[in-house]
């Protein structure tokens, strides 16, 4: 191992820290609970870029996430966020703004065109891996209609789990609120309920995030995405009693407790 990486191993989640950003639900009897669902329209220094579908609730940590994970900001850029919810509007204003790469209809398209590559040295072993997916399971599952996304700093021992409608703006709440609170990015993993799709891949790497955790086989684009912006994509079932991991890209991430 060199002065570079980080290794975890052999240890458990004693002490974390994990905060969850909730969605709220419409409840009326005789009807199941409904998770509210909306849209903003993001403004950044007076021109429109694009509108999130989104739980009505954590919306100024979906546009960072959003603005920082496709790469046209940098969090220390946005000097200002102002979030409308009577006009279902949020205008930024952004120092160094990079413009919009892509524009999407769905949220599982084509790749951005610009990611930047993973060079974390962080490595964490199964159980750790393990033991974050047992947490974010036993905290997501009776979220009923939601997408969960979870960003664990495992150097902080802190974590954030974001709930929405929308798998994207799940990842986008969990990423914002971990790059507004200097989450360790380089040394944290995400664990998701979604399907790891491209653009998934390309918003973590472009947090620095190196290690992706999957409870679904991620789609075709995820793994190319994977692999080129080198991130460590990892699936994860449950097999009786027992987890299987599967290290689908750059395993040398992932090792065995000694």
């Amino acid at each position: 191992m060199n002065s570079s990486e980080t290794l975890f191993v052999g240890m458990g989640l004693e002490g974390f820290n994990v905060v969850e950003l909730n969605a709220d639900y419409y409840v009326s009897e005789g009807l199941p609970p409904m998770p509210f669902d909306s849209s903003f329209d993001v403004y950044v220094n007076g021109g429109y870029v694009a509108s999130l579908v989104m739980s009505p609730s954590w919306v100024e940590e979906a546009v960072i996430g959003f603005l920082v994970g496709e790469g046209m900001a940098l969090f220390n850029g946005i000097k200002g966020l102002d979030v409308s919810f009577e006009s279902k509007s949020v205008n930024v204003i952004i120092e160094g703004f990079k413009g919009r790469k892509r524009f999407f209809f769905d949220d599982c398209v084509a790749l951005a065109s610009q990611a930047s590559r993973v060079m974390s040295g962080l490595r964490v072993s199964r159980v750790i891996l393990e033991k974050l997916y047992e947490d974010f399971e036993s905290r997501s599952s009776g979220k009923q209609g939601l997408q969960a996304t979870g960003v664990y700093d495992l150097v902080g021992r802190r974590g954030v789990i974001a709930y929405d409608v929308s798998r994207y703006s799940s990842l986008a709440k969990a990423l914002g609120y971990a790059v507004k609170n200097k989450y360790n990015m380089g040394e944290s993993a995400v664990v998701t309920s979604g399907r790891a799709s491209g653009d998934l891949i390309v918003m973590t790497a472009n947090t620095g995030i190196p290690i992706v955790v999957t409870t679904k086989n991620p789609i075709y684009s995820g793994y190319v995405a994977a692999v080129t912006y080198k991130v460590t994509l990892v699936t994860v079932s449950s097999r009786g009693d027992r987890l299987e991991l599967r290290v689908l890209t750059y395993p040398e991430r992932v090792v065995e407790d000694s």
